[in-house]
């Protein structure tokens, strides 16, 4: 059983990490699990710390671990312990804000091979279009600019991006802009480092964006 003064412990080590505290919940282990234990839990992913106690010591099993699904920590203090828990913390705040790579870049293969219909040329935007095309950039950009969750570095990337596609714009036809637009996307989702909740709103307004360019074509599924 953790003492008043060790669950507060725990407390300020989620909240000095960045993480919420409501989002985490308190249980005790039972023959399912491990018997007398404190359980915390991180309710939206399920993930959790055990914090284990006996006479000769405190053990830690967390999930996620460093590089491995569950980990286990063998005896150790109560300092050694809430180290250990800060550490789970870190491993389970870096996979809650890691993007699922492999969906996105799945997603944005359907998208480049999606068939064009024999009304859609490869042919230059307009001007009209192109000015078009520079201004839902711009308000795509601002809007990420506007969330405060991507770092300066980030919004370099990002800026650098946006204008090699409005550049893109003027020399190369629709069909090729389009694919230059899933990759330059692409490349902003996994080099900016965009919250994941951030990238799915990057496609969806491309895709609100540009779809009409394409005659009805959805550039996102």
């Amino acid at each position: 059983m953790l003492l008043k003064s060790q669950f507060n412990h725990v407390f300020e080590a989620i909240k000095k990490s960045g993480l919420d505290p409501r989002d985490f919940s308190w249980s005790k282990g039972n023959e399912s699990t491990i018997p007398g234990a404190q359980i915390l839990t991180h309710k939206p992913s399920k993930y959790y710390f055990i914090f284990d106690q006996d006479e000769e010591g405190n053990r830690s099993i967390y999930s996620p671990g460093s590089d491995c699904p569950i980990q286990h920590v063998g005896r150790s203090s109560w300092y050694g312990q809430i180290s250990s828990c800060k550490q789970w913390l870190s491993y389970l705040k870096r996979e809650l804000e890691a993007p699922d790579l492999w969906s996105l870049v799945a997603s944005a293969g359907e998208i480049a091979l999606a068939p064009t219909t024999s009304e859609v040329e490869n042919t230059p935007f307009t001007e009209d279009e192109q000015q078009y095309i520079s201004t839902q950039l711009q308000e795509i950009e601002k809007y990420l600019q506007a969330t405060r969750e991507i770092p300066p570095d980030g919004l370099a990337r990002i800026e650098s991006r946006i204008e090699y596609l409005e550049d893109a714009a003027k020399r190369q036809g629709r069909i090729d802009w389009k694919n230059i637009l899933v990759g330059q996307l692409l490349s902003i989702a996994i080099e900016a480092a965009i919250p994941p909740h951030l990238i799915q709103d990057l496609f969806r307004l491309a895709s609100d964006a540009f779809q009409r360019l394409f005659a009805g074509i959805a550039l996102l599924k």
